[in-house]
């Protein structure tokens, strides 16, 4: 894993020993960056993101009790490690409160204890910045699951449910429309062939002729002169009765 390390120490010495400690640690490959001065610090920071932050509390230009607070607000999250000879438990009380990841002592410090706090901080540095981007992304995604939504965005989201849902209305009323059409037609060839069947029997014949679809009808359909039209092949094969008006014609002849 490959980081960047922000070393703030006024000692050539100190600093050379750190930068030698984060080169043994076989799980990461650190880039260091070496500055003596907080003033140097705040502007090193300013201009770039570092993944860590090895602290001097005792510089040049800052004393033990503000350099901490100076530098945090421009650390950009970075987890803040302040190496010091100062071993004194109220002042370490005092940063570990304020904010930084650990305080150790140079005296007398471990390898294993410096390898395992470091490894610890970049990856919850890792996890945090990993955490700040999902939701940078979701903040940048309109529309999304839990994208935000807002101004323009939000009104053309709007716009668009009011177009599918005026489509959805256009379509319902278009098939009720076709229903109601198709009901009618149904129910005017029923009143039709209830006032103009030659017979009850042709009546009931006439209706379900209609329904398998061999047979049309309409308002302006004479259904007796259709029934009579029929020669008698056609009125058997169709299972009409003659009608009355032509059984009395074809007994005056």
């Amino acid at each position: 894993m490959k980081c960047s390390v922000l070393i703030v120490e006024d000692s050539l010495t100190s600093a050379a020993v750190l930068a030698e400690r984060l080169h043994v640690i076989s799980e990461v490959d650190c880039e260091a960056e070496h500055v003596t001065t907080l003033a140097e610090a705040i502007k090193a920071l300013d201009a770039r993101k570092f993944d860590l932050i090895l602290l001097d509390i005792g510089l040049p230009d800052s004393g033990p009790a503000y350099t901490f607070e100076n530098i945090l607000p421009h650390a950009r999250l970075a987890p803040i490690i302040v190496v010091t000879i100062h071993d004194d438990k109220n002042m370490k009380r005092k940063h570990e409160d304020a904010g930084a990841f650990a305080y150790l002592n140079k005296r007398g410090l471990d390898q294993e204890e410096f390898r395992t706090v470091v490894l610890t901080a970049l990856r919850g540095a890792s996890m945090q910045f990993e955490k700040e981007e999902k939701l940078t992304f979701e903040a940048q995604t309109p529309g999304g699951w839990r994208g935000r939504v807002t101004g323009g965005d939000s009104k053309m989201v709007l716009l668009v449910l009011l177009i599918i849902i005026c489509f959805a209305a256009v379509i319902f009323q278009a098939d009720r429309n076709a229903q109601m059409a198709k009901e009618r037609e149904t129910e005017n060839a029923r009143m039709f062939l209830s006032q103009h069947a030659a017979t009850h029997a042709n009546h009931v014949r006439i209706i379900a002729l209609l329904g398998e679809g061999q047979v049309k009808a309409s308002r302006q359909m004479d259904v007796m002169t259709y029934v009579i039209s029929l020669d008698n092949d056609a009125r058997k094969s169709l299972r009409l009765q003659e009608p009355d008006e032509l059984r009395q014609q074809r007994r005056m002849r």
